[in-house]
């Protein structure tokens, strides 16, 4: 999830307290977050020093975004040159500020070194990002609160836990760290004003990297689970293993491939062709996943309806509706954001930043449902070592409470045991013994 904005309006944009080193911006450079909120501690600073005869002014427009500018040049330039100088302005209203710099002499360029800042009344994440604030803290919670939940059902029901519990509580402990993570990131730049990019923050870097783990995990996850595994099958065939090893090989290194792009452009922002050369790979590998996830938990549900197991069978046919709902609604949302690069409509920059949180929210509602739907219970390994006897009709099926099981393996007979059985067995074969005979009977 980007957090940094880097636009162009003839020269260079910027945001939070960026130090720039000497560069020439042709004749004018405009530096902005485009929209602003106002307050008493909302302000558009500079300082440094300017070559050649320059001058500055903050411009603002209530309700549109500018993207041509009248001269500012005048006879007698405020901005001493080769100098270092100081200026804030003040934002006391909501709109799209700018601060442009000109140079005023015949032929001559904008040639700046120092430093720009940024801030809104809450602080210095712009303001086209700033419901990513509360967003986060929100969803770190959450996921805490699913954790914290999931984990403590895995130690009530400790003897009864399997394997898969033990793999979606790993993955629920990635996610919650992964929303920590960014949640502290986006408050250390809230903060401190530091720039997520270039280079990248070390709270934004592990944010990063455990979201890249995260959602490679929760893929492999659901992978594994619509496969049957911990529920169906006690192990995956070697080459079922090996597939998805190779598909979540593949989509790290697409993921990595995607990021590293993106890293390039946020550092060179005026190249930004290519990037549907990067992202075709991940798409594809991303398909494959679906498509095998969606296969495989289809065959489940139909080997479970065939053999009469109803109890597993309601959970697997809850995850389909989980899944199905997913899907759609992410294909609705990639669709919208697709539509507003494309032109279509445009985000208000006050609700910008929701197009990047619905994703977001779908991976979370769709680990809950899994924790929910595959919770630990105690009856959980019963599942994996048991069979469900065959119910004979609709009735049955719809019976939620004492579910018949029937051993896969027979459990060990000791000795005591087995001598009892075939005294029990030999009593049956006779049926004389065990009773007095009846008159006449020899």
């Amino acid at each position: 999830m980007s957090l940094w904005v880097v636009v162009f309006v003839g020269g260079v944009v910027a945001g939070y307290k960026y130090e720039l080193a000497e560069k020439s911006y042709g004749k004018r450079a405009t530096f902005t977050e485009t929209f602003q909120y106002g307050g008493e501690s909302s302000y558009m600073r500079i300082e440094g020093s300017v070559k050649g005869k320059t001058e500055i002014r903050h411009v603002m427009s209530r309700h549109k975004e500018l993207k041509d500018f009248p001269s500012i040049c005048s006879p007698n330039a405020t901005v001493p040159k080769n100098k270092h100088f100081k200026r804030t302005y003040e934002v006391k209203r909501t709109g799209f500020h700018y601060l442009v710099l000109e140079a005023c002499d015949f032929g001559g360029v904008a040639t700046f070194a120092g430093r720009i800042e940024i801030r809104n009344p809450y602080g210095f994440v712009p303001a086209i990002y700033a419901g990513l604030v509360p967003f986060e803290i929100a969803r770190a919670f959450a996921s805490l609160l699913v954790l914290i939940i999931f984990g403590t059902l895995c130690v009530v029901h400790r003897e009864n836990v399997l394997k898969v519990h033990l793999a979606i509580l790993a993955t629920a402990a990635v996610a919650a760290a992964d929303a920590g993570t960014y949640c502290a990131s986006y408050l250390i730049q809230n903060y401190e004003g530091v720039p997520p990019c270039c280079p990248f923050t070390p709270s934004f870097t592990a944010a990063l990297a455990l979201e890249l783990v995260q959602r490679t995990g929760s893929r492999v996850l659901l992978l594994v689970i619509c496969s049957g595994l911990g529920l169906v099958r006690s192990t995956l065939a070697s080459y079922e293993l090996a597939g998805i090893v190779v598909i979540a090989t593949c989509y790290v290194a697409a993921s990595a491939a995607v990021l590293a792009h993106q890293v390039q452009n946020s550092a060179t922002p005026q190249d930004n062709g290519g990037s549907l050369t990067w992202d075709v790979p991940l798409l594809v590998v991303d398909l494959a996943f679906v498509t095998w996830i969606y296969s495989a938990l289809v065959h489940m549900i139909d080997l479970l309806a065939a053999s009469k197991q109803t109890y597993k069978l309601r959970m697997f046919s809850r995850l389909y509706t989980v899944l199905s709902t997913f899907v759609v609604l992410a294909g609705v949302v990639t669709a919208a954001v697709t539509l507003s690069s494309l032109g279509a409509f445009r985000w208000p920059p006050e609700l910008y930043w929701l197009q990047l949180v619905p994703l977001e929210i779908l991976n979370f509602a769709a680990l809950a449902a899994i924790c929910v739907i595959w919770q630990p219970n105690a009856r959980s390994k019963l599942l994996l070592h048991h069979d469900q006897l065959a119910t004979t009709n609709a009735d049955d099926d719809d019976d939620d409470d004492g579910v018949e099981m029937v051993a896969l393996e027979q459990p060990p007979v000791d000795d005591d045991d087995r001598a009892r059985q075939d005294d029990d067995s030999a009593a049956a074969a006779n049926p004389s013994d065990g009773r007095r005979p009846e008159v006449g009977e020899p």
